[in-house]
């Protein structure tokens, strides 16, 4: 639990009741992790890609008029850095990947997958609860009630 809240505490919320935090206690540390940005593909949820700009947009700003410069700036103001709602700085997923090996007796699955999303206006480190995620977690607090 100590683990937990010094490496998953979020604001006021201590690490062990977060839900990384909550992940860690019941099944230790995973047999592997890794996280990148979300990407448009990865949020199936959002039907306008991701982009603050439409493509009349761009084309609009493709118009001939004013001097390069103005031109350039117009151009990069819809297509360049900040134009995707999607900021990699905000948004993004970990995944932590735990093999049979290191899952509780009696899950059937050969590795089980815990997502975690970041994503503004979702909430941060948020685990998706899948159906596979659901059941080993389940069986976990199974083992340790079973134990003490």
């Amino acid at each position: 639990m100590a683990f937990a809240n010094s490496r998953f505490t979020q604001g006021e919320t201590a690490g062990s009741l977060t839900d990384r935090g909550m992940v860690f206690i019941l099944l230790g540390p995973p047999t592997y992790a890794g996280q990148k940005p979300l990407t448009s593909g990865d949020d199936a949820n959002d039907k306008a890609g991701l982009f603050k700009y439409r493509p009349s947009d761009l084309r609009i700003a493709s118009l001939p008029g004013g001097t390069t410069t103005d031109h350039a700036r117009r151009i990069d103001k819809v297509t360049g850095p900040g134009s995707s709602v999607n900021d990699a700085g905000k948004n993004w997923r970990e995944v932590w990947h735990y093999r049979h090996e290191n899952l509780p007796k009696g899950i059937p699955y050969f590795q089980v997958d815990f997502e975690f999303v970041t994503k503004e206006g979702y909430g941060a480190n948020v685990l998706q609860r899948e159906t596979q995620v659901l059941d080993t977690l389940e069986k976990a607090k199974s083992h340790l009630r079973q134990a003490a």
